[in-house]
């Protein structure tokens, strides 16, 4: 009984559905000369240029728009300021295979090769 009861908890934790969305920094998709294109540049979005000031940007990445709570990613007042930018599972992943396959070849800047699969594994087991 101990073991049927067992392989039931087991069967039903392996069933748990994946998040629809994660949410990464901008800098987790390397530096701004290779991510600018896809995500925007590194400053908030509402300014002309960058500062020598960090800005808080993050990347909401989903599996499926229709159903995420847009709300969630709008900042309150009591909040620090946020630029959330959102793109698709699929094209997170294909900005990430075609980064690390390019890299790969040139075998240059590997700490940034490093920090574009960590991110993609992330995506891809969340």
């Amino acid at each position: 009984m101990i073991k049927l009861a067992f392989i039931i908890i087991i069967l039903l934790s392996s069933c748990v559905a994946k998040k629809n969305q994660i949410v990464l920094d901008y800098t987790d998709f390397g530096p701004q000369v290779l991510s600018y294109e896809t995500l925007g540049f590194g400053w908030y979005e509402w300014n002309s240029h960058g500062s020598k000031e960090k800005d808080n940007i993050k990347i909401v990445i989903y599996k499926n728009k229709k159903s995420l709570p847009l709300n969630q990613y709008k900042d309150s007042k009591n909040s620090p300021v946020v630029d959330y930018r959102l793109i698709s599972y699929q094209t997170a992943l294909e900005y990430l295979n075609q980064n690390i396959q390019n890299l790969s070849q040139t075998n240059e800047f590997p700490e940034i090769l490093e920090r574009l699969k960590l991110t993609k594994k992330k995506i891809e087991t969340e």
